[in-house]
């Protein structure tokens, strides 16, 4: 499948893949109950998988399944269910450019949860934004690279958590941000390859500094910025840009290894470490290796970084 079909297909970008949602699927329920989740709606689309050269060798079809919160009248965040997962979290053994943050992985098990389908947009900053404060102001236009459907960059940590606990008052649900072992076992979806998309990935697959490779793929083109959210092929849940675009705050407290991590779902939280958190996932202006699953680094958490955005979480309610 080239990629004007894949586009053709999946409609891309915010605005049309909402539009694909309501058209094609919108009601439709899937194995309701069955793994912890009420009726959702349903979706189809297409995986791709790459080689070392960046050639893709398979296209998968899939179906989803989503949660669709309305902020106001024409902006929603569309949330994917996450089945739980057991996995391997770390770089598997061998992994090329592989860091010692990342080092000595584990097994892990994960609870059904909610991931946004991208980061959060910079229209869906400004509609919470307007929503009564919780503990601190938010700047309603933060981010250095501006666009409706680019991601918000420029926000704290401490920012984040006051995003979550106005969209928790609006809608009675308590929203967050993923732990780390929640992201990159969303990321991977059952990969065990450096990149969800496979062996390594490409400027048509993600937004990241691609005058440098990972593999033995040609170089190609360093955007320079953030993208508009949604451009690239999901991975095999139906999430998107969990590789590049930007950075994603996470809800651990910064820890250098994962010696004394936890071997669910939880976030790490040491008090010692409280002025770092986590980030997952690389950015626009990161070399490849830095957008693998397992890569991880830290950030201050009242840190501001055009680098630096978020997608949230939510737990399954109990039936």
């Amino acid at each position: 499948m080239n990629r004007r079909h894949f586009i053709q297909r999946m409609t891309l970008g915010s605005a049309g893949f909402a539009a694909s949602f309501q058209a094609a699927a919108f009601g439709a329920t899937a194995r309701d109950g069955a793994d912890g989740f009420p009726p959702l709606a349903s979706f189809e689309f297409d995986t791709v998988t790459l080689d070392h050269m960046g050639r893709t060798v398979a296209v998968h079809q899939h179906v989803g399944r989503y949660l669709r919160v309305a902020l106001t009248d024409d902006v929603a965040i569309d949330l994917i269910a996450i089945p739980a997962a057991r996995f391997r979290m770390g770089a598997a053994a061998g992994e090329l450019k592989c860091g010692a943050y990342e080092c000595e992985p584990r097994i892990v098990r994960t609870s059904p949860h909610y991931l946004a389908r991208t980061a959060i947009t910079q229209r869906q900053w400004r509609a919470v934004a307007r929503l009564p404060r919780v503990a601190r102001d938010l700047a309603p236009a933060p981010a250095c690279f501006v666009g409706d459907e680019h991601p918000v960059e420029c926000v704290s940590w401490h920012d984040t958590q006051e995003f979550c606990a106005r969209l928790s008052a609006h809608t009675g649900q308590a929203f967050r941000l993923p732990s780390e072992a929640e992201w990159e076992g969303a990321c991977r979806a059952g990969s065990r390859d450096p990149f969800h998309f496979g062996a390594t990935l490409t400027a048509a697959h993600a937004n990241f500094s691609a005058a440098h490779t990972y593999a033995a793929e040609q170089a190609g083109e360093y955007r320079r910025s953030t993208l508009p959210v949604g451009q690239f092929a999901p991975n095999a849940l139906g999430l998107q840009d969990m590789h590049g675009n930007v950075w994603e705050w996470c809800a651990d407290h910064w820890h250098d290894d994962y010696r004394g991590a936890p071997r669910d779902q939880a976030a790490w939280i040491d008090h010692g470490k409280a002025a770092w958190r986590s980030l997952r996932g690389g950015s626009w202006a990161d070399a490849p290796e830095k957008l693998r699953s397992a890569s991880r680094t830290g950030y201050a958490a009242d840190g501001l970084n055009r680098l630096i955005g978020f997608r949230i979480a939510l737990s399954v309610s109990p039936a």
